[in-house]
């Protein structure tokens, strides 16, 4: 039976809709592979005005679930939130994207909002623990009292004026003040002199000389009144430097003061056009450059970097290690007088954005304490504070913020620590008939818990002991992990923290403060790896260079806590070169990691060596499969297995 002419349209129809659909869908399935490709290469800037014209084309919820994704990347909130919240309207979250969703609502300020919505939707995961207990440390930081008063410049205005540093009679600060006039919002550099207050100053005046470009120029540094360092977008004779993703980086330069005129004389040997070097301060004590990086084989984000000037050279850059620096951005750190340093971060328990954290060294060692500070609220808030310069007293100083309340993008605000706060308490009344005695003690909470699954970890053992006196503290943490030990403010100390099937952990130069240190335990397992990939080697050679020895020294110490335990070092290299070469690398390089492990005063045989070069590879990258940088990254890099165990008990005798 032939078919009837109707039943010939209906099926031309469902044909012609079936195409359609099928094409539609190839489409848009090729689009996102091409997407998919820039953001797995960390080019999100390219990706992001693909996504943005298909969007116009084609408003497919996914688009904005990606560019969601690029925005949070390259650190654009309002835009990330905005995608996010187009995307939810149609769509739920999964579990990974609803963990960068939260976490972007706690770096915008909005950490009840992100707490709401991890209990609406009951979820439950390692990170999203992690951020309920960093909201939980947001709600105690805001009910203690603010230890700063806050209050906003003469000179602010609808432009941005930022990165004040205090210089002779005032300040330099960035400022786009030339937006007025060419529409361009590019920061130039420029001097102020104080009025008749902390927070009056004069009409700003555009430093003279080469040291204002076509592009940004700011975040300065003295190393004395004729001698700055400054920050500038990577520019070379006048022509800008992009990196291969087309980005314009940012460079340290420094410039010289002669007749009122300032003549940029040199650019920093560590700058590179594929990343960025730049937020300088200098430290006079040290002859140290500290500054901001987000070169590879950092932490994360934008980490905290120094090299030392020994009078005719800079030293190989040494990040600050992880009681500075977070998988997040930090930024703007700023050497006090007195030696301490503060800078911002946004990987910390933050307000929202970037905060002001601070991290002291011990006067004798020259030591940095094991964690850093957060400064708390009024001089933090919801908002990006950075950029902070303290007066020669340390009782005030300047800082930058884009909080609410402002009169532009960014200000200058004026800030002075308060040294009034009221207790939460009324004081008893004095006897008449006692002495008043100064209050040296105080009692530390410590918080133990385990590191993978971040329960509480009862009867915990607990040592302190006072580095100068060889006191000793023991206590235990109780059901819920928690344990507090009355120490001298006035003293450091030395803890250990130790629990039967876990691996000890210990801590240098404890300063006694009421905020709570938070010890995560690991299993004590057999074959439990700790895989290391920023152990650097030049290339195609196997010697350690110095930067890599600071990252292995957590594993130094992980030995000396744990005397039981015995570690296969393991190498491994990607799939370029020939197999037997890797092989041959890859073991010279697991030896030169023993032999510095040993040399550091660990015995030879709690150590064996191997290398594997290409044959335990992560991912598809084999010979000839064609992979990005980042790809082969992946698969060079150095573990550290447990195999082998003895029992002992708990003993405090080191």
């Amino acid at each position: 039976m032939k078919p009837t002419s109707t039943a010939k349209y209906l099926i031309s129809f469902l044909l012609v809709l079936f195409l359609g659909i099928h094409l539609g869908s190839s489409a848009q399935s090729k689009f996102l592979d091409k997407v998919n490709t820039l953001i797995d290469k960390g080019q999100y800037r390219n990706a992001i005005p693909l996504l943005e014209k298909q969007i116009i084309k084609d408003n497919k919820p996914v688009y904005n679930l990606r560019l969601a994704q690029c925005y949070q990347k390259i650190g654009n909130t309002d835009k990330a939130m905005e995608n996010y919240e187009t995307f939810m309207q149609s769509e739920s979250l999964e579990s990974k994207d609803a963990e960068s969703y939260t976490a972007l609502l706690i770096l915008s300020g909005k950490p009840q909002v992100a707490k709401a919505y991890v209990e609406q939707y009951n979820l439950s995961s390692r990170e999203i623990s992690n951020q309920l207990l960093w909201i939980q440390k947001i709600e105690e930081e805001l009910k203690k009292p603010a230890q700063f008063k806050v209050t906003g410049i003469s000179i602010n205005s609808e432009y941005s004026e930022a990165s004040p540093m205090i210089y002779k009679k005032g300040m330099v600060l960035s400022a786009d003040y030339n937006a007025a006039k060419s529409g361009s919002r590019y920061m130039d550099l420029y001097y102020t002199t104080l009025g008749s207050s902390p927070t009056q100053f004069k009409t700003p005046e555009m430093l003279k000389g080469n040291i204002n470009s076509l592009y940004n120029d700011g975040a300065v540094t003295f190393e004395r009144d004729r001698k700055m360092f400054f920050t500038r977008n990577s520019v070379f004779k006048g022509q800008k430097n992009l990196t291969k993703q087309g980005v314009l980086k940012l460079d340290i330069f420094g410039a010289e003061l002669e007749d009122k005129v300032w003549t940029v004389n040199n650019d920093f040997p560590w700058n590179n056009k594929d990343y960025s070097t730049g937020h300088p301060t200098w430290s006079s004590r040290e002859k140290r450059l500290y500054f901001v990086s987000d070169k590879p084989g950092g932490i994360g984000g934008t980490d905290i970097y120094y090299s030392d000037w020994n009078g005719k050279q800079w030293s190989e850059p040494k990040n600050m290690g992880d009681a500075v620096n977070t998988n997040q951005d930090e930024m703007f750190p700023y050497i006090a007088p007195d030696g301490t340093m503060f800078y911002s971060s946004k990987g910390r328990n933050t307000f929202g954005g970037l905060d002001f954290f601070m991290i002291k060294r011990d006067g004798n060692t020259g030591k940095w304490q094991d964690e850093a500070e957060h400064l708390g609220k009024e001089i933090n808030s919801s908002g990006d504070d950075f950029g902070i310069t303290f007066n020669k007293n340390m009782k005030s100083g300047y800082f930058t913020s884009n909080r609410e309340g402002g009169k532009g993008a960014d200000d200058i605000y004026f800030f002075q620590v308060d040294t009034m706060v009221k207790p939460t308490e009324a004081a008893p009344e004095e006897k008449k008939d006692e002495v008043a005695v100064e209050d040296n003690w105080l009692q530390l909470p410590v918080r133990v818990f385990d590191e993978e699954t971040l329960k509480p970890l009862a009867n915990a053992d607990i040592l302190l002991i006072n580095t100068t006196t060889g006191e000793r503290i023991e206590t235990k943490s109780d059901s819920v992990g928690i344990s507090s030990a009355r120490l001298n403010k006035n003293e450091t100390y030395k803890m250990t923290v130790q629990k039967s099937g876990y691996l000890t952990k210990s801590y240098d130069n404890i300063i006694p403060e009421r905020s709570t240190k938070e010890v995560g335990l690991l299993q004590l397992t057999m074959n439990k790896v700790f895989t290391i990939r920023n152990i650097y080697y030049e290339y195609d050679k196997y010697e350690l260079k110095e930067e890599s020895k600071s990252i292995i020294q957590p594993i130094v110490q992980l030995m000396k806590d744990n005397t039981q335990i015995k570690i296969e070092i393991s190498a491994h290299t990607d799939s370029r070169g020939s197999d037997s070469y890797n092989i041959t690398l890859s073991q010279k390089r697991a030896k030169s990691v023993a032999d510095y492990i040993v040399a550091q005063g660990i015995d030879a045989g709690r150590l064996s060596s191997l290398g594997y070069g290409e044959y335990r590879l992560l991912n598809k990258c084999k010979n000839e499969v064609p992979c990005s940088d980042a790809e082969h990254e992946l698969n060079r890099r150095t573990e550290f297995k447990i195999v082998g165990i003895t029992k002992r008990e708990i003993n405090y005798q080191r």
